[in-house]
């Protein structure tokens, strides 16, 4: 009996050891499982985001390159260089749904892919990278901290006056000075000045991205719950 009683104790003490270090491995199996499962989901999430922005992209390059009604048209016959298109409610969608830098790349990529199409020695690309990034980001910087209508709204606005803010100052200093001198200088002259220019630039502006807003506004829930899907 003594015997067998030593025995049972000295199981009991090698199986001790094993017990406590056992305890520490299943906590770090646990932990590189749940770092595992972040880096993941984290890789998927990625693939998401460049897959939906990739969409975007491609959306809006198309609706930017199409070249007649009703995906572009003028407004003003005086000014009718001046074209209204709907590039930039992907880019706005985008930037709304996924965030500012969702919305910047799809402005860009658009620039990129219409970059070497341009008939206007890439000035007015340029012109339009500037402009759509003023208001896409802006919007949706703002729409960011409380995802409302409400605060879609004056998201909206406030992108809408930065966009006209920047067109103005870009215009003024340099935008038609760089057209003008594309055009051998017949774009500027005694009758048609930088003030004329602007007095159309402004109100078309102002037209334009009441369009783009509504447009945005109708489609942006059901165009969100399409893209979560993928």
């Amino acid at each position: 009996m003594k015997k067998e009683f030593e025995k049972v104790q000295d199981e009991k003490t090698s199986e001790q050891p094993k017990k406590e270090t056992t305890k520490p491995n299943l906590v770090v199996a646990e932990f590189d499982n749940f770092q595992s499962y972040k880096r993941a989901k984290k890789r998927k999430n990625t693939i998401k985001f460049i897959a939906r922005v990739g969409i975007f992209s491609a959306i809006s390059a198309i609706l930017y390159l199409l070249p007649f009604p009703p995906f572009k048209f003028s407004i003003f016959p005086a000014v009718a260089f001046l074209e209204v298109n709907f590039s930039e409610v992907p880019a706005m969608i985008a930037g709304f749904a996924y965030g500012p830098l969702a919305g910047f790349l799809v402005i860009v990529l658009r620039f990129l892919i219409k970059l070497p199409l341009s008939n206007t020695g890439f000035i007015g690309e340029f012109a339009d990278l500037m402009y759509s990034s003023a208001l896409v980001v802006s919007s949706a910087i703002i729409y960011s901290q409380s995802k409302t209508f409400k605060n879609a709204i004056i998201a909206i606005v406030m992108g809408g006056i930065c966009h006209i803010s920047i067109a103005i100052i870009t215009n003024f200093y340099f935008i038609i000075d760089w057209y003008n001198v594309y055009y051998g200088g017949h774009l500027i002259n005694e009758t048609f000045t930088k003030d004329v220019y602007l007095s159309w630039n402004i109100p078309f502006n102002v037209i334009k991205n009441i369009i783009v807003s509504v447009v945005t506004l109708l489609t942006y829930k059901r165009v969100h719950r399409l893209m979560d899907k993928i």
